[in-house]
């Protein structure tokens, strides 16, 4: 097939970069899937030389773009096209060769959206009710009609919640099928893999990605114990991190005496009916704070609550060495696959999901462990990645129905997303209308601004620069506390921030960055430090049950957004921060 030894230098080229590099994290090794296995095997010593295809900065149109080829586009035309007419929306582009091309540069998989034919206002969103409906399943059906699933064809149908949102993951090597979609009254959208494309063929998404991996959070190794200034000890027996005070949550010492005329947030609300769902990398089912049949629930303060866990994705990671690199380093692939063992299929492989949870909604018991800031509300722990960068089809196909499912469950109020497709990298029209149908519904979705080494404050990472979403960042103790943040208070050193930021959380020591907020993990009653804006997000997401379980579970969300910005540090609508929103919320004045 025409291009295969480029395209095999460019993948190999990009696998051999990522895993010689040392002391490899898990989440490095997320990058390279099933598809390479393929291909492995020619890789030579000279293609790990190869250099990536330069990129073109000239806006081109859609014509110039195109090299008359009537099979594939190159690399270089697809990169150019991408960038020139960014943010691609899948749901508009009916370029079959282009989709083609893509998919074979990476792996052949596409998401596609269906819908009845007379159906057109996605722009509104569609009732959340009706795709269980005959016109809906017919419009599947006939979709699914299209491909040869008896011989080249793949339905990758995986993880719960296969019908309660419109769209399908399947892997085709079929020009002529594209074709066919194109052209029918039933088709949404065609998304190809256009995120792993640009990871393999940009050089400038591959740094940003490089760069991002490094500080992505998985991890569960124990931690050590904690200093007792990072803390403080609280009835009837836990730890509440130190940072939670300058967010207007404090709580009296075991030992000090309490003054009656004081009343603190959680003498007015600790989230009692309200639900919030973390679409995240799972939760530990070792980690029994967490657990409803563990010590999330009647035991302390904690008590009548509930505590669910569902996945949507899956798959799993399985990790195969192939061989040894020139440098001594062993080449390790990643791959997808089945969940081995059905019975733990939302279990937390990464550590990510489960402290953020523990953030939201730890509970306020006995042994010791960090306390969450809505100690009673419900938790839905959604897995729907592997990590917290979305890059496959398949999480971004999960995320889509985890977004779906909470916003079909009443309870849920909030949806606490510290997850972000890679930089520099346009917006999943899948992900994109499952956000609108959330937002829809009334829900609160909450999204990490993005987190990596160095200042980043004018770049906001998807979903969190979406306008349905409130994009959230974490910063360290600011000088200006406890007046308005001014221009040159400090994001938290791996933070990122920007005009779509909507709120921060103080969550970092600025004279030591390595004191953060506090977080359970994996395993065991020893918190541990939980850094970026993963941690910021799950802190207002908290918040936000916190003031409105005070509200009421009926409330509009726009009430409890309205609350939020009155008791922030920079609560003028028409003067925000120029990349923290309106900054910090003093939670115990939002409760007023």
């Amino acid at each position: 097939m025409k291009h295969e030894p480029t395209q095999k230098r460019n993948i190999c080229a990009l696998l051999f970069k990522i895993f010689i590099m040392k002391n490899l994290c898990f989440i490095k090794l997320v990058l390279v899937f099933s598809f390479l296995l393929l291909i492995i095997s020619s890789c030579s010593k000279q293609e790990f030389d190869e250099d990536n295809p330069s990129i073109n900065n000239e806006l081109l149109s859609q014509a110039d773009l195109r090299d008359g080829d009537d099979s594939i586009y190159e690399v270089e035309y697809i990169l150019d096209y991408l960038k020139a007419n960014a943010p691609i929306d899948w749901a508009r582009e009916k370029d079959a060769k282009l989709l083609y091309s893509i998919g074979y540069y990476t792996d052949s998989s596409y998401i596609v959206g269906y819908k009845p034919k007379a159906f057109t206002d996605f722009e509104n969103g569609f009732n959340i009710n009706e795709t269980s409906k005959p016109e809906w399943q017919n419009a599947k059906e006939n979709i699914l009609n299209q491909f040869d699933f008896h011989a080249h064809d793949v339905l990758q149908d995986e993880g719960e919640g296969n019908d309660i949102f419109p769209a399908v993951l399947v892997k085709s090597p079929s020009f002529e099928t594209l074709e066919r979609l194109m052209e029918m009254d039933e088709l949404f959208f065609i998304e190809p893999a256009v995120e792993l494309f640009r990871v393999i063929n940009d050089p400038q998404v591959q740094q940003a990605f490089y760069e991002i991996v490094n500080t992505s959070g998985c991890g569960c190794s124990s931690p050590n114990e904690l200093p007792s200034n990072d803390f403080k000890e609280i009835q009837p027996g836990m730890k509440m991190p130190w940072n939670y005070e300058f967010n207007g949550i404090n709580e009296y010492a075991i030992d000090e005496e309490e003054d009656p005329s004081i009343t603190y947030a959680w003498d007015i609300s600790s989230g009692d009916n309200i639900g919030v769902a973390v679409i995240d990398s799972g939760v530990s089912y070792e980690q029994e704070n967490l657990n409803y049949f563990g010590a999330f629930d009647d035991i302390g303060l904690s008590f009548e609550r509930y505590e669910e866990r569902r996945d949507f994705l899956g798959v799993e990671i399985a990790r195969e060495s192939v061989g040894i690199s020139n440098s001594g380093n062993s080449i390790i692939v990643s791959r997808e696959r089945p969940i081995q063992d059905i019975n733990r299929a939302a279990h937390d492989r990464c550590g990510h999901g489960t402290r953020q949870a523990g953030i939201v909604a730890g509970p306020r018991g006995v042994d010791g462990n960090s306390v969450g800031i809505a100690y009673n509300c419900d938790l839905y722990n959604y897995r729907a990645v592997h990590n917290p960068i979305i890059l496959t089809m398949r999480e971004k196909l999960a995320v889509s129905r985890a977004l779906t499912a909470a916003a079909m469950e009443d309870n849920i109020k909030i949806i606490s997303m510290a997850i972000a497709q890679p930089p520099l990298t346009d917006p999943s029209t899948v992900i994109e209308n499952a956000i609108n149908l959330a937002y829809n519904a009334d829900k609160m979705i909450v999204c990490a601004a993005g987190t990596l080494g160095g200042d980043a404050t004018n770049w906001v990472l998807f979903p969190a620069n979406h306008e349905n979403t409130i994009a959230v960042t974490g910063i360290q103790y600011p000088e200006s506390y406890p007046g308005p943040l001014e221009d040159d208070d400090p994001l938290c050193n791996i933070c990122f921030g920007g005009p779509e930021v909507n709120f921060a959380v103080i969550m970092q020591d600025g004279s030591n960055t390595d004191r953060t907020t506090l977080a359970v993990t994996c395993q065991g009653d020893v918190p541990a430090y939980s850094t970026g804006s993963s941690s910021a997000t799950a802190s207002l997401s908290g918040m936000a049950a916190l003031i409105w379980s005070n509200l009421g579970n009926t409330a509009p969300r726009s009430d409890v957004i309205e609350k939020m910005r009155l008791a922030s540090s920079n609560p003028d609508q028409n003067d925000p921060h120029p990349y923290l929103g309106h900054g910090w919320i003093n939670v115990r004045n939002a409760l007023e």
